[in-house]
């Protein structure tokens, strides 16, 4: 749920006349049961490039482990996407991109060749007053590592600790504004994105419910294989969409 409220000012006295509005408004996610089920050769497995993570003589993680941990880190990013970019279709849920999208949220449209700072300079200045103090703004890898090469060789150098940046930084000639890089808005098909608001607006569930998740792994001692099976269900809505702003810049 959200809650949309308004506060209006009255001129002081005696007697009692509420005034403004609150409203509920139902933003509720609409999950997708996902399930992902692997099959692991051990022969297989020797016979290539990953032979050196097999040999249970010689490594502290088990085969089982080792392989379910590669399991679990493709899902993770596969996850990490569809947060940005589902289409809710089939086995995927929709992203925010795709809310957004639906509801009508403001967009900010640039050139392909515009430069990384002028593009997060156009989103910056579109973000609405009401959560500009509380935005970020999210882009891909690409996005990220183009705006801090600029800054690097601009006059906005010295603003930057470049040697400890990781996967944010504060945006220079800004009041504190964060850019994030996440992986999710990689490899995005027209356009480059920068995603402004409040990240507190941007939600993701995952169903609590043991009876709907499963997390289950075998080892087939005659045949050889692992198995990996995982099922859960999970969504993303993001809150007050007209308070994000959805940059775009064609490629």
């Amino acid at each position: 749920h959200q809650i949309d409220d308004e506060v209006i000012f009255q001129e002081g006295g005696c007697g009692w006349s509420p005034s403004g509005d609150t409203a509920l408004v139902d933003r509720q996610i609409e999950p997708t049961l996902i399930s992902v089920q692997k099959e692991y050769c051990k022969a297989d497995l020797l016979k290539s490039y990953k032979n050196y993570a097999v040999n249970l003589k010689d490594k502290d993680v088990p085969f089982e482990d080792y392989v379910l941990g590669l399991t679990l880190d493709g899902t993770r990013e596969k996850i990490e996407k569809m947060i940005w970019q589902g289409d809710g279709v089939g086995a995927s849920f929709e992203g925010v991109l795709s809310i957004l999208d639906d509801d009508s949220a403001p967009e900010v449209n640039v050139a392909s060749g515009t430069t990384a700072t002028e593009f997060l300079q156009s989103v910056y200045h579109n973000i609405d007053e009401r959560v500009a103090d509380k935005a970020v703004i999210f882009v891909g890898s690409k996005v990220f590592r183009e705006a801090l090469m600029e800054y690097a060789n601009s006059t906005f150098s010295s603003q930057i600790d470049f040697s400890n940046v990781k996967d944010e930084f504060v945006m220079p000639g800004t009041d504190g504004t964060r850019v994030i890089k996440v992986n999710g808005l990689n490899a995005t098909a027209d356009y480059d994105y920068a995603v402004a608001g409040d990240p507190r607006m941007f939600v993701f569930g995952v169903s609590s419910d043991d009876d709907i998740n499963t997390l289950l792994s075998g080892y087939d001692e005659k045949e050889l294989k692992l198995w990996v099976r995982m099922d859960f269900l999970a969504g993303t809505q993001v809150l007050f969409p007209e308070l994000v702003v959805v940059g775009k810049r064609a490629k």
